[in-house]
Formats: structure tokens, C-alpha cells, sequence
């Protein structure tokens, strides 16, 4: 029995640990900020982070987790994130959000998730 697998998978948790903080401090940055100016648009930025900083916590924890059952979590976490920064930049724009069709293609991003997970 060789140490090989280990070693290797040591260093990919260690990057998702890094990324796993640094997108919290982001999340914790935005929420920081949008207790200063009240604006809609950096809470969900602020959303969209804390999405992000999930995303890495299954390859963060992967040797203590199965790494399957978080796969499809993982994969909509970053859809969501990404439905999250649109919804902020709408707002930012001083546009009306499109909240319907982003909870629609939440929907649908994480049954395709889900069934790509399930093969």
C-alpha cells in the first residue's frame, strides 16, 4: 500500500481550503459593505460569494465526504452563484431583476445536476 493517492489529493484540498476563505472573506466583505450603503444590488453579490464559498467545500473536505453525493451540490452552488452575480448586476444597472426566469434556470440547473450525478 503506497502513500501516492494521498499525497496527491492533499494539495487539491489545500487549494479548495484557500479558495473556500477567500471567497467567505469576499461574502463577508460584501455583507460588511451592505450594512453601510443598503443596497440591494451587494446583497445579492454578497449571495452569490457565499454560493461560491460552498462550492469549495466539498473539495475541501473530500477525503472526509463521499465525493459523489456532493458532486451535484457543487456543480449547482456554482450555477447558482453565477444566477446570483446576473441577478446583482441587473440591479446595479438599475434594472428590474428577471427573478422568475433565474429561479426557473435554478430549477432546471439542478435537476440537470442532480441527474448528471445519477448518470
Amino acid at each position: 500500500m503506497t502513500l501516492e493517492p494521498i499525497v496527491t489529493l492533499l494539495p487539491n484540498s489545500i487549494i479548495a481550503l484557500a479558495f473556500l476563505a477567500t471567497t467567505s472573506l469576499m461574502a463577508i466583505f460584501f455583507a460588511y459593505i451592505h450594512s453601510i450603503k443598503r443596497q440591494n444590488y451587494l446583497l445579492l453579490w454578497m449571495a452569490a460569494w457565499a454560493c461560491l464559498a460552498l462550492h469549495y467545500v466539498g473539495p475541501a473536505l473530500g477525503q472526509l465526504l463521499p465525493l459523489a453525493t456532493l458532486e451535484a451540490l457543487n456543480r449547482w452552488l456554482y450555477c447558482v452563484a453565477g444566477i446570483f452575480f446576473f441577478l446583482g448586476a441587473q440591479r446595479y444597472a438599475r434594472r428590474e431583476p428577471w427573478v422568475v426566469p433565474a429561479v426557473v434556470t435554478a430549477a432546471v440547473l439542478g435537476l440537470w445536476s442532480l441527474a448528471n450525478a445519477v448518470h
